[in-house]
């Protein structure tokens, strides 16, 4: 039976990644390990509640269940390389920073998944309805050609299934996600065109 690593972002998605390998039979939950590595969450207290949730829902799970400190560091790092690289590059757009925060995640699941002689890669950001999931296809991909590890993709993912009992986010997690998500819910505009006249 195969042995895979799960990038898990919160415990819904957790879940779904869950139910769908089970569907399809890809392997047990004794060969899982999921792994909560997630520096793009803000505020700290933010990053807890949802490692919370996870360990919460996942208390009896057989296989194994890892917790990465929380490191900013590594989230606005990648930021600011890709401002350096393109002086046009805008964190309040979704296409310029979503893909660099995907990134970080999925390269450090690829890392322990190599660091741990692991069958395959996989993320719960494929089963969400809003993350870019032909995005987060490429980069998987990528990181899956630099390690020879595949990345998984399961077919049965129910992206719409529902879930309950637990703490569930109302924004993706970046500090500028919940900005936005302050400006929808308070009928602010801070898009940055209409501030930097």
């Amino acid at each position: 039976m195969k042995n895979g690593v799960v990038h898990v972002c919160c415990a819904d998605c957790g879940l779904k990644m869950i139910h769908a390998l089970e569907k399809e039979g890809i392997c047990n939950q004794k060969n899982l390990t999921l792994l909560f590595d997630n520096p793009n969450i803000h505020p700290a207290q933010e990053h807890l509640a949802r490692q919370k949730a996870l360990q919460e829902m996942f208390i009896e799970f057989p296989g194994k269940v890892v917790l990465a400190n929380w490191e900013p560091d590594r989230y606005f790092a990648e930021i600011r390389v890709l401002q350096e690289k393109n002086l046009q590059f805008d964190v309040w757009n979704k296409k310029n920073r979503c893909p660099a925060c995907w990134a970080v995640r999925i390269r450090s699941a690829f890392s322990y998944a190599k660091d741990f002689a692991m069958d395959f890669v996989t993320t719960t950001l494929v089963t969400s309805q809003y993350q870019d999931i032909d995005e987060v296809r490429v980069i998987g991909k990528h990181f899956s050609k630099k390690t020879g590890i595949p990345f998984l993709v399961p077919a049965l993912i129910d992206r719409c299934e529902a879930t309950k009992g637990f703490y569930k986010q109302n924004y993706c997690g970046c500090m500028f996600s919940l900005v936005e998500r302050m400006g929808e819910k308070y009928n602010i505009d801070i898009s940055r065109k209409n501030h930097d006249k």
